[in-house]
C-alpha cells in the first residue's frame, strides 16, 4: 500500500484527478454548486503539503541523525556525540558507551596536523614513487 507520508504526490495525484472529475461534473451539469465543490482538490493539495513539511518519516529521521552525527564529529563535540549514543551501548572493542567515549575523547583530542601527518607522508610518497 501507498504510504502517503513517504509519497505526498499521491495526494496531488488525488486532488487532480479530483479537479479534473469536477471538470467534467461542470460540463454535464449547469450547476451553482461547482464553486465550493473547488475546495476538495484545494484541500486535498494543500493536505499534501502539510503532511510532506510537517511528518518526518523514519528515512528523514535517519538522514537528519546521521548529519548531525557528521558536523558533530567535524566540530569534535564530544558532548553532542555522546546524545546519539544510547546509554547501554556495548560492542567488540568497547564494553560500554563510557569507554567509547573515553576512546573518542583520545581520537578526538589530537591536534589535526598529528592526525592527518601519516596520510600525508603516504600520499606524497605514491605521487613521487609514481613519477
Amino acid at each position: 500500500m501507498l504510504n502517503i507520508f513517504e509519497y505526498p504526490f499521491a495526494l496531488l495525484i488525488a486532488a487532480t484527478a479530483a479537479l479534473l472529475l469536477l471538470l467534467l461534473l461542470r460540463q454535464n451539469l449547469k450547476t451553482k454548486i461547482f464553486i465550493p465543490l473547488l475546495i476538495i482538490p484545494i484541500l486535498l493539495s494543500g493536505l499534501a503539503f502539510a503532511l510532506d513539511h510537517l511528518v518526518q518519516t523514519d528515512n528523514e529521521k535517519i538522514h537528519s541523525l546521521i548529519n548531525a552525527t557528521v558536523k558533530a564529529l567535524e566540530n569534535e563535540d564530544k558532548k553532542t556525540l555522546a546524545t546519539f549514543i544510547s546509554d547501554d551501548y556495548r560492542d567488540s572493542h568497547h564494553k560500554s558507551k563510557k569507554s567509547l567515549m573515553r576512546h573518542l575523547k583520545r581520537r578526538l583530542s589530537k591536534p589535526l596536523f598529528e592526525k592527518n601527518i601519516a596520510r600525508i607522508i603516504r600520499v606524497s610518497a605514491y605521487s613521487f614513487g609514481n613519477r
